[in-house]
């Protein structure tokens, strides 16, 4: 859900600062919020790829 978010902080940049004189720059630090966003989950997405991620409705061992 947390990457899904960071993708939102580029698209609110762009919709609500385009016609701003400082929307470049603005762009430029919302895609280093993205790109950290990414690397800080980087294990995640890798668990992911593979498919050893918990799932979220997984039961605790001994739960039954």
């Amino acid at each position: 859900g947390s990457l899904i978010v960071v993708w939102l902080i580029p698209l609110y940049t762009i919709i609500f600062y385009r016609n701003m004189p400082y929307f470049v720059a603005t762009l430029c630090i919302s895609l280093l919020f993205t790109v950290s966003g990414y690397n800080k989950h980087r294990s995640n997405i890798k668990r992911l790829l593979n498919g050893t991620e918990n799932k979220l409705t997984a039961k605790k061992k001994g739960a039954e």
